[in-house]
């Protein structure tokens, strides 16, 4: 006797870990485990989630109603149900019980790429950097921005109240829970921290006082850490183009991006202070703030761009001349005649409505580099925009040629359509022509038999027709002068033999003759036949055919087949019936007679051999079918 230990289900399914329900591999909606965890809050968000954590990772509850009576520090144990969440499973709460209260866990040290791979989500986490710049959102919140080492994180304070300008330019200690937006595919792209006072924001060194002030040149030679803000001082190259202002110095050109909307024009000193932040090819400024001067100093020096220049790094954030020809429509590009070179030309004030593609112009602007290439030890500009600030800053120097791409295209259109409707054209006359074709081959078959016909009858007219008539006088002139009854008997039937051959020929003659035989179609030229053959024929004959119009040469011979086919059924099968049956292309002519053998036909009989040359000659097959109780079959098969 063998015994088994089954436990219920329920019990094998129930999660008690806050690791196990943040990473259990199933996440089909409709097959989630049941839960039962004790775990510390750590936060609570506005919209009723609660984050809670235990020595083995970090969890949530989902859609708590009255998530107010709870705080951080309590010891909740939570019944309920599994849940797939964005990133990491959560808790569906069924039960929820105050068990104790404990100080939250101690916050793990974290970097950023860290936090970018979600190693501590929803976990309490500590970062340091220096206060980038803090931005009230609604009346209770406001959001941090951090620079460390790598980037920038965001931290999003709850209970935001007073005064938080210290914060900027302070080096600060931030603890939090880490977070971050997710996209459809369980991946996290934005990673943040969430901290409810601005308690969790400590303050490690207060702000420097008055920012130094620099040069361009010494914030190129770069940096390996989170920098304080600095002040640079130089001349505006731009008014505000796409939310950044560009500056000149004795010393080089810069980027400046303000934290609040300024007004500056060309050729205006201003003073911008703000935090050195890497760029594509060389730093620029961040959340500065920017203070412009109240006169216009000079007018910018233009540097004009030409091949020994172009991928120089003094060019970067400078003020161009640059002459090329113009493409694109809504996308401008600028091929360099030197040595096209393609630069993406940025047009926010739309300057370049009026300028036809293909022109030859000569543009002034703001020179960036957009990305490099990297060739031993050095690094080198590869690809380039020019960002336009004035119409005035558009010359033209040469209208495009009036073959331009579009016209072209429209012209290669027409010719593709006109060929279009040649080959549509020639394939509409090939048909008309082929079915005239066809129709003037018909009417010449059917030319050809009338005259065939014509050409028989009268042959048969001229000379047997003739040879009967003269065999027929003789024969009356004789009959008289024989005094012997016997041989007076027999001329008489040989007389009345010969009435009946003349009779017989002179209708043949007449059949030939008839044209509509040959210009009506088969079924009733077939009718027809039959008709005049009933007249001669002792046996019944009986016809089934499918109206249908045939070439006029097969039509000749099928009726020639018909009427020998009739002919000998009636001279020689001793039958009671003959049926003629015409359908889907197929001929077949039977009779219950007694049949014959083909092959003892004698010498001089060439009715079978005519029928089957008359079949050869329309491409059709004819088979004949015969026994001495079955009777005779004459079959033609035809394409």
């Amino acid at each position: 006797m063998f015994f088994s230990l089954v436990l219920p289900l329920a019990a094998q399914d129930v999660l008690t870990s806050a690791d196990a329900i943040a990473h259990h591999p199933d996440n089909d909606p409709k097959n989630q485990p049941r839960v039962s965890l004790e775990a510390t809050v750590t936060h609570i968000d506005p919209s009723g989630t609660i984050f809670v954590a235990d020595g083995t990772g970090a969890t949530f509850l989902s859609r708590v109603k009255n998530f107010r009576a709870y705080y951080p520090g309590q010891v909740l144990s939570v019944k309920g149900t599994r849940i797939p969440g964005l990133f990491i499973g959560g808790i569906t709460p069924v039960e929820i019980e105050v068990v104790g209260r404990t100080p939250p866990p101690a916050p793990h040290s974290a970097t950023l790429q860290e936090l970018s791979s979600g190693r501590y989500h929803y976990q309490l986490v500590s970062v340091e950097g220096i206060g980038r710049s803090v931005k009230r959102e609604g009346e209770t919140s406001a959001v941090l921005r951090l620079s460390v080492p790598g980037g920038i994180v965001s931290v999003r304070i709850d209970q935001a109240s007073g005064d938080l300008d210290y914060m900027v330019d302070a080096e600060l200690s931030v603890t939090g829970l880490a977070a971050g937006g997710i996209d459809d595919r369980r991946q996290l792209v934005d990673p943040y921290l969430m901290a409810v006072l601005p308690e969790a924001v400590e303050v490690l060194e207060d702000a420097p006082g008055t920012p130094p002030e620099t040069t361009v040149a010494a914030l190129l030679k770069g940096w390996d850490t989170p920098s304080h803000r600095v002040a640079v001082r130089g001349t505006a190259l731009s008014p505000v183009l796409n939310g950044s202002i560009f500056i000149r110095d004795e010393t080089g050109t810069m980027k400046i991006i303000p934290n609040a909307p300024v007004k500056v024009v060309p050729g205006m000193e201003v003073v911008a202070t703000g935090f050195p932040e890497r760029g594509p090819f060389s730093p620029f400024l961040d959340w500065a703030e920017v203070r412009p001067g109240d006169d216009i100093l000079t007018s910018p020096h233009i540097t004009v761009v030409d091949g020994s220049i172009i991928t120089s790094a003094a060019l970067d954030a400078d003020l161009v001349t640059a002459e090329g020809i113009l493409t694109g429509a809504n996308a401008h590009v600028l091929t360099l005649e030197e040595n096209e070179i393609q630069v993406q030309v940025e047009d926010p004030a739309n300057v370049l409505a009026g300028v036809e593609p293909g022109s030859k112009v000569r543009l002034t602007g703001i020179w960036q580099v957009m990305a490099t290439e990297t060739g031993g030890y050095s690094a080198r500009p590869s690809s380039f925009s020019l960002l336009l600030r004035y119409a005035d800053d558009v010359e033209i120097v040469s209208a495009p040629p009036w073959w331009t791409p579009r016209r072209l295209a429209i012209l290669l259109g027409v010719i593709f359509a006109a060929a279009l409707l040649a080959l549509v054209w020639a394939a509409m006359l090939r048909l008309q022509v082929a079915k005239q074709v066809r129709l003037i081959e018909a009417q010449t078959q059917q030319e050809a038999v009338i005259e065939e016909r014509q050409r028989i009858a009268r042959e048969f007219h001229d000379t047997l027709e003739q040879e009967l008539a003269g065999l027929s006088l003789r024969l009356d002139a004789a009959l008289p002068r024989v005094p012997d009854e016997t041989a007076s008997t027999l001329l008489s039937q040989l007389r009345k033999l010969l009435f009946r051959l003349q009779t017989e020929t002179r209708d043949f003659v007449w059949d030939l003759r008839d044209e509509s035989r040959a210009l009506a179609s088969f079924d009733v030229s077939l009718e027809k036949l039959v008709d005049h053959l009933r007249t001669t024929s002792p046996i019944p004959i009986h016809v089934e055919a499918a109206p249908s119009a045939l070439p006029a040469l097969h039509q000749h011979h099928l009726l020639r087949i018909i009427r020998e086919a009739i002919h000998n059924a009636a001279k020689y099968s001793r039958a009671t019936a003959i049926h003629v049956t015409f359908r889907d292309k197929s001929l077949r002519i039977t009779d219950d007679g007694i049949g014959f053998d083909p092959a003892s036909i004698p010498s001089g009989h060439f009715g079978l051999q005519g029928m089957r040359e008359r079949a050869k000659k329309i491409n059709a097959k004819l088979d004949i079918a015969t026994s001495p109780s079955g009777g005779t079959t004459i079959a033609v098969t035809f394409p």
